[in-house]
């Protein structure tokens, strides 16, 4: 059985997250008996990985929406569905595939391995105050701010805009039921993101802070 968390944030958006420990002809079992044509995928994508995480993306908008769904990209690649209102953005890292949904507002993810590689390309990302603000050997830190910039980026749809553009409220890595809560701009933009920690890594979600967001409270599920 596929290890599958939905985990409901305080922007009311949704991270799903696909935890991968099959084989390829497992997930084709899957496939066929939740009646889901892959062969497109198994035609067009020839990389082995790729080609996983193309059928897991598939398996797991079957599990979050209850039905197959055509999952289309828009001309800068943002994905999107067809005839469905449902806003989404997703995102994946060795072993790991991850689904942000939103009813209301647009909504962008990230998910990254812990490793240190972020922290040789950290000055990309960074403004000059963060730079100050992140210390350059902490990988934690300073992979949250990446998945957090990444979130940012793809929640604001500016394809122009650069990582640096983005900001971050200074924050303090006090984690509250398994959550870091952020808060991130573009220019006059406001930004609420969520930050968990599961499996080796750190997944932040971002949506638009809008002036008819309501904001339920956490809560952890699995399906």
């Amino acid at each position: 059985m596929p290890f599958v968390h939905s985990i409901l944030n305080i922007d009311g958006s949704y991270t799903h997250l696909w935890s991968v420990n099959e084989s390829i002809d497992d997930l084709l079992m899957i496939c066929r008996r939740r009646g889901i044509d892959v062969t497109p995928i198994l035609s067009s994508v020839k990389a082995s990985n790729r080609r996983t995480e193309k059928i897991v993306e598939q398996l797991l908008l079957h599990i979050i929406f209850g039905h197959p769904v055509e999952l289309l990209h828009d001309p800068h690649g943002a994905p999107y569905l067809k005839r469905s209102s449902t806003y989404l953005s997703i995102s994946h890292t060795p072993g790991i595939v991850v689904i942000a949904t939103h009813h209301r507002h647009p909504v962008g993810i990230d998910v990254e391995r812990i490793g240190s590689r972020v922290l040789r390309v950290r000055e990309r990302f960074l403004t000059h105050d963060e730079i100050q603000q992140i210390d350059e050997t902490d990988i934690l830190d300073n992979l949250i701010a990446w998945t957090a910039k990444e979130a940012l980026y793809k929640a604001a749809a500016e394809p122009d805009a650069l990582l640096s553009d983005f900001t971050l409220d200074p924050f303090n890595r006090v984690v509250q039921d398994g959550t870091l809560q952020l808060t991130g701009h573009l220019a006059q933009r406001t930004f609420d993101l969520s930050t968990t920690f599961r499996h080796e890594v750190v997944i932040t979600v971002a949506s638009e802070r809008l002036p008819d967001t309501a904001s339920p409270a956490p809560a952890n599920m699995i399906l």
